[in-house]
């Protein structure tokens, strides 16, 4: 059963159509890499694969931030306790 209320449902970005992508091929260049027995082949590509969708969410948060005002009113500093 499929859930029909009104939650926003956001259309892929361009960068998270790149980030997956870089995702895809890595992990298929390191599986095969690994698979012919290139190890440093294969430790680098999987490691760009693991780090890509880290790297594009901290863009896209930071593109966020940029587009809004500040996260905290009066000045952007946080509230604290006390």
């Amino acid at each position: 059963m499929a859930y029909t209320g009104n939650c926003p449902v956001e259309r892929p970005t361009v960068l998270g159509l790149v980030v997956a992508a870089i995702w895809l091929v890595g992990l298929v260049v390191g599986v095969s890499a690994l698979v012919a027995g290139d190890l440093v082949v294969a430790a680098v590509s999987v490691m760009l694969a693991l780090v890509a969708p880290w790297l594009g969410l901290a863009w896209n948060l930071h593109a966020r931030l940029q587009a809004d005002e500040l996260p905290f009113p009066g000045g952007g500093v946080p509230p604290t306790a006390g």
